[in-house]
């Protein structure tokens, strides 16, 4: 259930497995909710969006900030806040090895982390939503079966950036496959569940038996084992510890 990772459409079909349903949740709950992506920004433009396709993301912040616009706009039932913009994010790939945690735990200097705090963004994604957007007013919704809320929301500026390769560059995520998309972690730990967020900081209580079907519906993702976990005892030997430890959080992880 879910998309495959390996590749983009299953990437965006992921997506929309956790986005259709969780802005539903939100109108549901009074919220107005608008589209407000790359998409919707080049929709009847596709001349310009043809032109933009051919210029490289590190030359132009403009094509960088147009592709990585949040996905939505939001707007609170009257009276519960201001409107602000959100994006929705999935992942079914959990950290694989200990040394990349022990990297992780280094640099951030951060001690204690588990592999059901660790989650990843697109690092141009990140850094446009720091740099040309309000982060205060941006939230991230995270969805995931590996970790223990198994959906977190939070704003940009309150959500910690773990790790990035020292200097201007970030790492390809080793455990990853597919896209060869540049990443950096960010603490999942550290944001608000789905269900405390909109209370604290809106006011709205979710309906309590529409929310977990939500979150059902994310823990039924099948999570995604990295190929070379199929080659050597000891790289089995390693997947196997690691949903062993991802399993003492989230009992309900389903695996090859």
């Amino acid at each position: 259930m879910g998309g495959h990772v390996g590749s983009y459409l299953g990437r965006i079909q992921l997506t929309q497995d956790f986005g259709v349903p969780l802005v539903n949740l939100l109108l549901a709950h009074g919220f107005i909710v608008g589209d407000y992506g790359s998409e919707t920004i080049l929709s009847g433009n596709s001349k310009i969006a043809s032109w933009l396709k051919k210029i490289n993301l590190k030359e132009s912040d403009v094509v960088k900030m147009v592709k990585f616009t949040p996905d939505c706009i939001c707007i609170p039932p009257k009276s519960a806040g201001l409107p602000f913009l959100f994006e929705i994010k999935t992942s079914k790939t959990p950290v694989i090895l200990q040394k990349q945690i022990d990297k992780i735990e280094r640099i951030s200097g951060m001690s204690g982390l588990t592999r059901c705090d660790i989650g990843e963004i697109e690092a141009d994604a990140w850094d446009v939503y720091n740099k040309y957007f309000p982060k205060d007013e941006v939230a991230i919704a995270f969805a995931a079966p590996y970790t223990p809320e198994v959906i977190v929301v939070e704003w940009v500026s309150k959500i910690i950036e773990l790790y990035r390769k020292p200097g201007d560059s970030v790492d390809v995520n080793p455990e990853a496959e597919g896209s060869g998309t540049l990443h950096v972690n960010i603490h999942l730990g550290k944001m608000r569940s789905m269900e405390r967020f909109y209370s604290e900081e809106f006011g709205i209580h979710l309906e309590k038996k529409k929310y977990q079907s939500l979150k059902e519906l994310i823990k039924a993702w099948k999570i995604f084992r990295p190929s070379f976990t199929y080659f050597s005892d000891r790289n089995k030997a390693a997947y196997a510890h690691a949903v062993s430890e991802i399993r003492k959080e989230c009992p309900w992880l389903i695996t090859d």
